[in-house]
């Protein structure tokens, strides 16, 4: 009997090893990534590829020439990144540069430029989804709408195509790249409050929480929580960028600290250090001006003027303002996450507590405050699905077969869908 058990201890022992296997080649699965959508999914197989040279000039894949031609020719404008000296430097942005667009001996394709690859023939290829791929023709002609038939605010539609497949880039699902601004050193990084202030609609508040309590008190790195609250959207009565616009979004920010008495310059400090809590003038400047150059948004102001604006509605003034202190830190304590039965930390002098706890606190001075260690929260309403819905989805996945990626809503006409260049910095300026 005593053998039989080993014998199971030790046939149990081999099926965990070979499952965490199994989980280790899993979770390191090569992931490609769709050249004309940009989806990925670790069950898709990507098998079609498609060499770009091959690629017949009236197909869906390239851009339309006509449009093309007019994007290249428009107006480029201009951008500010920081240099080394902590000042600005002017970048001229050609407006090409925020479209997905990869442009190849002479001939721009829809397509991620990120995607693109090279086979052992030199040549440049990009691989396709099962959405994308499935149907595909080589000598399909490219359905492109009439651009004398739209308003100057659709002036680029005949760059698309109505018969590319649902969501791609071709079809009008532009909705743009941040990496070629990356690349040129422009921060694209937008912070909460950055967002808030670009924002032409909200429908969240945001609460931050710097913790500072008992015995603790005394650590450099303090910690807290950002959480963030739905509401219904609240729209602008202002129009561009201005006083109204932070006085809006600062209305939106609630900031609390919890600690005891004597504490609250050191929490206002380590508040004034939470990235999510930046608002950089260059920041706001150059999303004004995407804004205006690209969605016919109002004209930003000089960049003098923001940085003003800035300075005079700034976070230390709201923090200082309307920051709320709650001074009775008891139920952070019993919040306050820690290991078994506080073993460790017991066992532990309180100079090697403090050290733990603080990782970077032998890289600053005694006097700068370290930014809080923030945990995001998130409080969402659950929406109830119908059933409906529910047999429909069922319905889909019997009617598409196994993978899935059938066209669930296909993408009108994109003289209707509005695909003027909309760009992924426009989220931003959009902001729920």
């Amino acid at each position: 009997m005593k053998k039989d058990i080993l014998k199971y201890t030790h046939v149990s022992h081999e099926a965990k090893a070979k499952c965490v296997h199994e989980y280790a080649q899993m979770a390191s699965v090569e992931m490609h990534v769709c050249g004309a959508c940009g989806i990925r999914d670790i069950v898709d197989p990507y098998k079609k590829t498609v060499v770009l040279s091959d690629v017949k000039d009236d197909h869906w894949l390239k851009a339309g020439k006509d449009a093309y031609a007019r994007l290249k020719q428009s107006v480029a404008f201009d951008l500010l990144k920081r240099n080394d000296a902590g000042g600005y430097d002017v970048v001229s942005i050609e407006r090409t540069l925020l479209h997905s667009l990869f442009e190849l001996d002479g001939h721009a394709y829809h397509i991620i430029p990120e995607a693109v690859m090279d086979n052992p023939d030199g040549k440049k290829e990009v691989k396709l989804c099962k959405r994308c791929s499935r149907g595909w023709n080589d000598d399909i002609v490219a359905k492109r709408c009439d651009p004398l038939q739209h308003d100057a605010s659709s002036e680029y539609d005949d760059l698309y195509s109505s018969n590319a497949p649902a969501h791609s880039i071709a079809r009008g699902a532009d909705f743009g790249r941040l990496s070629g601004l990356r690349n040129k050193g422009i921060n694209v990084d937008v912070s909460t409050l950055e967002r808030l202030v670009l924002a032409e609609a909200r429908c969240h508040q945001i609460v931050y929480k710097v913790v500072a309590y008992g015995e603790q008190t005394e650590r450099k790195r303090l910690h807290g929580h950002s959480i963030v609250c739905p509401q219904k959207p609240v729209g602008h009565e202002h129009r561009g960028f201005g006083t109204a616009a932070l006085e809006a979004a600062y209305a939106a920010v609630r900031i609390v600290f919890v600690g005891p008495s004597g504490v609250r310059g050191k929490l206002e400090l380590a508040a004034l250090k939470i990235d999510d809590l930046r608002l950089r003038p260059d920041v706001i400047y150059n999303f004004l001006t995407i804004n205006h150059a690209m969605h016919n948004g109002p004209c930003p102001p000089p960049f003098d003027e923001v940085i003003r604006l800035i300075t005079t509605h700034s976070v230390a003034a709201h923090i200082k303002n309307n920051a709320r202190a709650c001074l009775d830190t008891a139920i952070e304590k019993r919040s306050a996450p820690s290991d078994i039965a506080n073993v460790r930390s017991h066992a532990q002098s309180n100079e090697q507590r403090m050290e733990n706890e603080d990782p970077l606190g032998d890289t600053s001075q005694d006097s700068d405050a370290l930014p809080p260690h923030m945990v995001p929260i998130g409080l969402f309403e659950s929406n109830p699905q119908p059933m409906e819905a529910v047999i429909q989805g069922i319905s889909r996945a019997f009617t598409e077969g196994e993978g899935g990626n059938g066209d669930d809503n296909p993408i009108p006409d994109i003289a209707a869908s509005g695909a003027n260049g909309n760009t992924a910095l426009g989220l931003g300026l959009g902001f729920c």
